[in-house]
């Protein structure tokens, strides 16, 4: 994820201060970034590394989803098998964050063009992220505020 809305910015402020890096799987990774409130890391980490393996599969010559792979998989407590792409990604990606005593739950869809026509759109993922109970909305409301 290179790009993000106010309200993910806001969330992650309200998190951790905002993220410091531009790219979401190194803040995801990074243990002193948003990786550090995050309650069930290694199963959001999972799904995150299979979608890059995903990406890589799909286009195997690009150079750059390689190395941000190799990134990735360097971070302290990344689990050697996890340079395998393994299973079948379930449809969505649930993520427990913990702040302080709050609790906040979102889980993810992804979506991408399937047949695109052009080439800017065959690079195009859409992650939209929603609150999973109703304390976590009530949070994204106040934050909206």
């Amino acid at each position: 994820v290179l790009m993000t809305n106010e309200a993910a910015r806001r969330v992650n402020v309200f998190l951790c201060g905002g993220t410091k890096h531009t790219n979401m799987l190194h803040s995801f990774f990074d243990p002193t970034d948003l990786r550090a409130v995050v309650v069930n890391w290694e199963e959001g980490a999972w799904n995150l590394i299979r979608h890059l393996h995903e990406e890589i599969a799909a286009a195997p010559s690009d150079q750059k989803g390689r190395a941000l792979l190799d990134e990735i998989l360097r971070y302290p407590g990344v689990p050697s098998r996890w340079r395998n792409a393994g299973t079948t990604m379930p449809p969505l990606l649930t993520v427990i964050f913990r702040k302080d005593e709050r609790t906040i739950r979102f889980f993810s869809t992804f979506t991408r063009f399937g047949t695109p026509r052009d080439i800017t759109l065959d690079e195009l993922r859409i992650e939209c992220t929603f609150p999973a109970d109703d304390a976590t909305a009530e949070l994204c409301r106040s934050l909206a505020r």
